[in-house]
């Protein structure tokens, strides 16, 4: 999703911030967390980060730290997305791969549910014959 997109979805979040405020918000694809942020800053009651690259994932927990948003530590060993969270922090971070759904623990319930670059695929099909 291009940056532009990004912040529009942003700005919707706190264009509307009743749809958000007290619920627990699941954003797939939360990328560099700029709709997870905003979400948390206009009152969710918590937001779930989830994300196919673990390192993003780190470095969106830091910039939650960094801002002053409480963080839930992971579970550690706990299957391969590193477990539940441990805490009562307004966010967490849990490792989602749609392509390998075999491999990736369910995500959480939520009352909203933020989708973002997460409909595309590196490999293309073949043509059909």
């Amino acid at each position: 999703m291009s940056t532009r997109n990004r912040t529009r979805g942003r700005q919707a979040i706190a264009r509307d911030a009743a749809l958000v405020r007290g619920k627990t918000v699941l954003d797939v694809g939360c990328g560099v967390g700029l709709a997870t942020f905003t979400a948390a800053a206009v009152g969710a009651k918590q937001v779930v980060a989830a994300d196919i690259a673990p390192l993003t994932l780190r470095l969106v927990e830091k910039a939650a730290a960094e801002l002053g948003f409480s963080v839930a530590q992971p579970v550690e060993n706990k299957g391969p997305a590193g477990g539940d969270s441990n805490g009562d922090g307004l966010l967490r971070t849990q490792v989602f791969d749609i392509m390998s759904p075999a491999a990736a623990e369910p995500l959480p319930p939520a009352d909203l549910c933020l989708f973002a670059d997460v409909l595309y695929n590196k490999v293309r099909p073949s043509p059909s014959p």
